[in-house]
């Protein structure tokens, strides 16, 4: 399964013209940055996986956790490259 990220500018912002025209959204998902995850992430059932983020210490989601993919929701969208 394919999922992506969402690749909007806040709008309520003053220069929101300004920014829209200087990051458009096709440069926006091509950036790749050391730490964040891609736009485009493959993912499948049994896969191994790192959590980058503190979603929920106190049940043990946490920076560092890994993790077994084990289910995909229907949200996501095959990808032509399988």
């Amino acid at each position: 399964m394919s999922y992506y990220s969402c690749d909007t500018i806040d709008d309520t912002t003053s220069n929101y013209c300004t920014i829209e025209s200087l990051y458009p959204t096709e440069f926006l998902n091509t950036i790749h940055v050391s730490g964040l995850p891609n736009h485009h992430l493959q993912l499948k059932v049994g896969v191994p996986i790192v959590l980058l983020r503190n979603l929920d210490p106190s049940k043990g989601l946490c920076n560092g956790t890994r993790l077994i993919v084990t289910q995909l929701s229907v949200g996501g969208r095959e990808s032509p490259h399988t």
